[in-house]
């Protein structure tokens, strides 16, 4: 059986900055989402940050529906498969009031960089107003 080669990277646990409910938020937006894609929130320092599959999973259901590689199931199949690339962030801009600024990332021609799309709000706000552009052409008109 060939498994494929897998990259991970490991951090030191630092001071949690982002509270758990402030996680739950986010988390829950996402679970909403209907789109064919996969989302894996990252929290670091003071960010948070969405990170969408590159692939469409409905897709790859459709190519390894019929016949998975020998000694994998569907589901592990898509897991090995997939890779991720981050698409949205809010950064904890008040420490106090808790506000958020609210960033998407960037992919035209050679730039690539977090452009700010929001002027900074609570989490709640920010979540429910841009998590839903996830997986869809709109998200792009962002920029």
């Amino acid at each position: 059986m060939n498994i494929p080669i897998l990259k991970f990277f490991l951090r030191r646990i630092q001071p949690q900055t982002i509270a758990e409910n402030e996680r739950r938020v986010v988390n829950e937006y996402i679970t909403k989402l209907t789109v064919s894609r996969r989302y894996i929130v990252d929290i670091w320092k003071k960010d948070i940050t969405i990170c969408e599959s590159n692939e469409d999973i409905d897709a790859l259901k459709e190519i390894f529906g019929a016949e998975p590689p020998k000694g994998f199931s569907v589901e592990d199949a898509i897991d090995f498969t997939i890779s991720f690339t981050p698409v949205l962030r809010f950064t904890l801009e008040n420490t106090e009031n808790r506000t958020f600024a609210v960033k998407c990332f960037r992919f035209l021609g050679a730039v690539y960089e977090w452009r700010h799309i929001d002027e900074p709000d609570s989490l709640e706000n920010l979540a429910k107003k841009y998590v839903a552009y996830l997986g869809k052409d709109a998200f792009f008109t962002l920029l």
